[in-house]
């Protein structure tokens, strides 16, 4: 590959990774003429760019994505999808949860979310209007996921059919969040009847911000 090929391409590769990070840089050739960057002075190696420099790509406003970034920047990724399943690891009955929100493909955290403004984690509770347990599901929301009312104090099986509704939503609402949870607290049928928006109930309008805000602070916290 040509000079001028080669810092072609490294343009098109710009990205994220600062060259104040990547300390000293050297351009090295290969037995077969390919060019290749390392962060080691190998034979055949000459340097290209030392720690804080962009003299080589003067005028040009890029950062070179080297050939180790992409490594690094999954291992990172890895770090923190670590980090977070240990934080949510903390909150209650949060192996029911990730079982439920692996299976029905949905964020873990929102489902923390929901459960906190709902129950406070109270597998016990029981609404005025007669929802019942962690994710206060009606007994006729329930049986369409095969609960009888007498089971929904079973963190399992409310977890599992609370999550299952919640993914039910997000699908028909195609991933909006906020018509979701808007469905869960007044019902699917509400957010249609409204024009596919948020009802104008007033319990409905203060529950899904403070849903929203509980699943914000839930993915700051493990990200």
């Amino acid at each position: 590959m040509s000079a001028r090929p080669f810092f072609v391409a490294l343009l098109l590769l710009a990205a994220s990774l600062p060259l104040s990070a990547a300390a000293q840089v050297y351009m090295c050739a290969g037995d077969t003429g390919e060019t290749r960057l390392s962060q080691t002075q190998d034979a055949g190696c000459e340097l290209y760019l030392k720690s804080g420099d962009e003299g080589a790509l003067k005028g040009v406003r890029a950062r070179i994505r080297l050939p180790w970034a992409e490594e690094e920047a999954r291992r990172k990724q890895a770090e923190e999808r670590e980090r977070q399943e240990a934080q949510l690891a903390a909150l209650p009955f949060h192996s029911l949860v990730r079982t439920a929100a692996t299976e029905f493909r949905v964020d873990a955290a929102l489902v923390h979310a929901v459960i906190a403004a709902e129950s406070g984690y109270d597998p016990l509770a029981i609404s005025d209007k007669g929802a019942v347990g962690l994710m206060q599901l009606m007994p006729d929301t329930a049986l369409r996921y095969g609960v009888k009312q007498k089971d929904l104090r079973i963190p399992a099986r409310n977890i599992h059919a609370g999550t299952k509704y919640l993914a039910d939503l997000l699908e028909l609402f195609g991933g909006d969040v906020e018509l979701a949870l808007a469905g869960y607290n007044a019902g699917e049928g509400a957010v249609v009847r409204f024009g596919r928006k948020v009802p104008p109930f007033a319990e409905t309008r203060a529950y899904v911000p403070r849903v929203l805000d509980n699943w914000r602070k839930l993915r700051s916290i493990t990200l």
